[in-house]
């Protein structure tokens, strides 16, 4: 006879993804006002972060998305490097981008 529950697990499975994956995720499952954050944006992050689990595999990078969550959040309250250049280029002084405060 089993002596131990089988459904309970004593620790939650991380959701690994790569970069790409990760951008994607947050796009698909943002909130209304939440901007769109870009695969380079993580990348940037990553670069100088030591808090989040990761590892290269091959030519990409695998990640710990729900150790990157929070940062997303983050970044998500900054506004966007790439948009801001875009948007002088075109020559629009304001940025398109919502901020939250």
């Amino acid at each position: 006879m089993l002596q131990y529950d089988l459904q309970e697990h004593e620790y939650k499975i991380p959701k690994l993804r790569n970069i790409k994956d990760c951008a994607r995720e947050w796009n698909k499952h943002r909130k209304t006002g939440d901007r769109f954050i870009h695969a380079d944006e993580i990348r940037d992050f990553l670069k100088t972060d030591t808090t989040v689990f990761k590892y290269k595999f091959g030519n990409k990078w695998i990640v710990n998305y729900d150790q990157l969550l929070p940062h997303l959040k983050k970044i998500n309250r900054r506004e966007s490097k790439m948009w801001k250049k875009y948007m002088q280029c075109l020559g629009i002084k304001k940025s398109a981008t919502p901020r939250k405060k």
